[in-house]
């Protein structure tokens, strides 16, 4: 009988070490993604067969993006362009592919370190194709 209860006291240390274990073993792209990010700038190039055209979106103080382990993404956009009832919070779901970030419906090429993410996004139509590049910091 004590042997049983001994058997099945390290069966579940080892359950719950393991479980632990694989806590710590998210990929290092999955941790060094949480958190709050502060956008620094939006950055917009498109092509298109009469030339190249950049132009930068506006970012605002306290705007951001909070990454959780729950699988989803916080924002707070603000946009003065908008009118009332604007609702500058949302909330989306994440998760990386390879070597993909995909927030909602959108496939983002990301690079993160540190104290720097930076997204690109790419679209396009027949004619055109935009490369949007989003910068955030810590």
């Amino acid at each position: 009988m004590k042997k049983t209860v001994f058997g099945l006291a390290a069966l579940a240390a080892l359950i719950v070490a393991g479980c632990s274990k694989d806590d710590d073993n998210l990929g290092s792209r999955e941790k060094a993604i949480l958190g709050k990010w502060y956008p620094v700038s939006t950055k917009v190039v498109v092509n298109s067969n009469t030339g190249t055209k950049t132009s930068y979106t506006p970012v605002y103080a306290g705007d951001y993006m909070d990454f959780r382990n729950d699988g989803k993404v916080y924002t707070y956009q603000t946009n003065p362009n908008e009118g009332p009832g604007y609702d500058p919070h949302d909330t989306l779901p994440y998760k990386f592919g390879n070597p993909y970030l995909i927030i909602g419906s959108d496939t983002l090429n990301p690079n993160i370190t540190k104290d720097s993410l930076m997204l690109y996004f790419t679209e396009s139509t027949p004619t055109e194709f935009w490369e949007t590049t989003f910068t955030f910091k810590r």
